[in-house]
């Protein structure tokens, strides 16, 4: 017996096995049919020779293959990804998800709170803005904001937002013209700064024209910016009784934050008033009040609105001053709410630093008013 030859179906291999009609000589059409004999599949086939085709088939079979010297080649250059080249594509990008913006930001360190402390520093530094799903208040879309000369100082203006190296080279050629110094200082876990200094708002305002009819960027100017976001700020009460009411949720632990120690006490349940983190498939930060333990309810809200809110309730402000180093300074762990931190960050073009040693993070040059009143806002 002759075992059989016939192959495995087209549906296992991606093979058709075409079936054509006899052909008798000669045929009516240009194209004749031909089907698969297992899935069906139809295809036409050109019902005669062209010479010509065979003529350019055969000159291109003969033709010498192209030969590379690989020895000439450069090697490929691995080179570290850093915040600068992270904002360099977002400015490339413009606006995208919130998960897209981590894929970028793990590159330049894996760890979930440097990722998380990028994507804040981002949006405090005034390069971008982040929606935020408004019961979780989880990051969902960026969205990069215009390129602007935010004066921080009395003569010293930061570039924000979309940044280029066109703009860059712009901004560097405009500076010098103008007599003004141009600085860039390099941040942990941030783009750095580019500082212009040395000029009132009447010349800072050519540069920027001059910068924007260079590189075809429009180039803005804020005047007195730390005065005008602490204007637009609303006291911490009105931000706390936004804050979206919830179904209590499960919990494997959860802690209780301690206003005297400012930092989480291990706590066996979340029966009594107070501020919590829950901890589970995700961490959750709430706060709950005699109406919400009787009514199983919970109001959910960022780490640092919760914190600075159960500190109200106690009457023991996180906040401190130095006048004498001009430094905003708060208890490590219990950063001010983001259009708080966005204020006192305007004022230097600078994240907070972080003192593991006596566990503060400090904002520096920041100026007495705009201290009283970052203050005064979180205890209203």
């Amino acid at each position: 017996m002759v075992a059989s030859t016939r192959t495995a179906s087209c549906v296992e291999n991606g093979a058709h096995y075409m079936e054509l009609p006899t052909f008798y000589g000669h045929t009516a059409s240009g194209t004749f049919e031909g089907s698969c004999r297992d899935c069906g599949l139809v295809k036409r086939f050109p019902a005669r020779y062209r010479r010509d085709q065979a003529a350019r088939g055969r000159g291109h079979a003969a033709s010498a293959s192209p030969r590379l010297d690989v020895s000439t080649m450069l090697a490929v250059q691995h080179l570290p990804i850093g915040p600068d080249t992270v904002l360099d594509a977002l400015s490339h990008d413009r606006r995208g998800s919130a998960s897209g913006l981590e894929r970028l930001a793990v590159q330049v360190d894996a760890s979930p709170i440097l990722v998380d402390r990028m994507q804040r520093g981002l949006e405090c530094l005034g390069h971008l803005e982040l929606h935020r799903d408004p019961h979780t208040r989880v990051a969902t879309e960026w969205e990069m904001l215009p390129a602007t000369l935010a004066q921080a100082g009395c003569d010293s203006f930061v570039l924000t937002g979309v940044r280029s190296r066109r703009l860059l080279a712009a901004l560097g050629s405009a500076a010098t013209a103008h007599g003004a110094a141009i600085e860039r200082l390099s941040q942990e876990a941030a783009p750095a700064r580019i500082q212009v200094s040395g000029i009132n708002t009447d010349t800072a305002a050519r540069l920027a024209e001059q910068v924007c009819a260079t590189s075809g960027t429009a180039l803005q100017l804020v005047e007195q910016t730390p005065h005008q976001l602490v204007a637009a700020l609303r006291p911490l009460s009105e931000l706390v009784v936004e804050l979206p009411t919830l179904s209590m949720i499960g919990f494997r632990r959860c802690q209780r934050w301690d206003s005297d120690l400012a930092r989480w006490a291990p706590a066996a349940d979340a029966s009594t008033p107070g501020v919590y983190q829950l901890i589970g498939g995700t961490t959750t930060y709430c706060m709950r009040d005699e109406t919400d333990l009787a009514n199983g309810t919970m109001r959910r809200g960022d780490a640092r609105i919760v914190k600075h809110a159960a500190a109200k309730a106690s009457g023991a402000p996180l906040p401190g001053y130095d006048p004498s180093t001009a430094t905003l300074y708060l208890p490590l762990g219990a950063d001010l709410p983001e259009s708080y931190a966005r204020v006192a960050v305007s004022c230097s073009g600078l994240l907070p630093e972080e003192d593991t040693a006596q566990r503060i993070s400090c904002y520096r040059e920041v100026p007495p008013d705009i201290a009283d009143n970052l203050a005064n806002l979180l205890v209203r």
